[in-house]
């Protein structure tokens, strides 16, 4: 529900010049923040000639999941999130999934350009895989079933593989990962969190979040 309870965007750190991965990837603060754009560039990293880099995005994804039964055991779940477009991934990555912490709920700002975990949620997908329409569908693992808050916000991000294992690309040339994804503000094809879970009675049960 886009900035009702819950909320998915972007924050970013586009530089005014050229600089450093090192500058560059471990800023605590972006430069830029959306969160109501219906196809978003949730995924880039961008490096403009001879090592400089001046442009990372990464992307948030926050559901509501506060209606799950408190005494609900959550068995499997998957996020599934339908590509825009893929403009380039000269540097052969992935997307990956981790946790979040943004500074709220129903916003996301430039503050939150570092507020991601550094543990794997599923497995990564290859872009090489995806092409544009697809849906990346990540099946949760042990860790990202833990990240599903039964009484509130269960709150996602989408990095590429070099960006969350702080590894520069080899080379020098123009070159970047960039995918976008549509958003809840899209109003189809919406992010999708799809939860299975069993009560005490040994009921399966099937919650949908978007």
């Amino acid at each position: 529900n886009p900035e009702s309870t819950s909320v998915d965007g972007v924050s970013r750190y586009s530089t005014g010049d050229t600089t450093t991965w090192a500058s560059i990837h471990n800023k605590t603060d972006g430069s830029h923040a959306e969160d109501s754009e219906p196809v978003a560039l949730a995924v880039m990293i961008r490096r403009d000639g001879a090592s400089n880099w001046v442009d990372f995005r990464r992307g948030f994804f926050l559901f509501d999941t506060s209606s799950l039964p408190e005494n609900a055991t959550i068995t499997s779940a998957t996020l599934a999130l339908v590509v825009g477009t893929i403009d380039f991934n000269n540097f052969s990555d992935s997307i990956c999934l981790v946790a979040s912490t943004p500074a709220s709920n129903t916003s996301i700002g430039t503050a939150d350009f570092d507020q991601y975990g550094g543990t794997r949620l599923a497995t990564d997908i290859l872009i090489s895989s995806l092409s544009n329409g697809a849906t990346a569908t990540f099946t949760l693992n042990a860790s990202g079933l833990a990240n599903i808050d039964k009484s509130g916000i269960s709150k996602f991000a989408l990095l590429s593989k070099a960006d969350l294992d702080n590894a520069t690309p080899a080379g020098t040339g123009d070159g970047r990962t960039q995918i976008s994804f549509t958003m809840a503000d899209n109003g189809s094809n919406q992010p999708l969190l799809s939860v299975n879970y069993s009560t005490p009675q040994n009921e399966m049960n099937y919650a949908f979040f978007m």
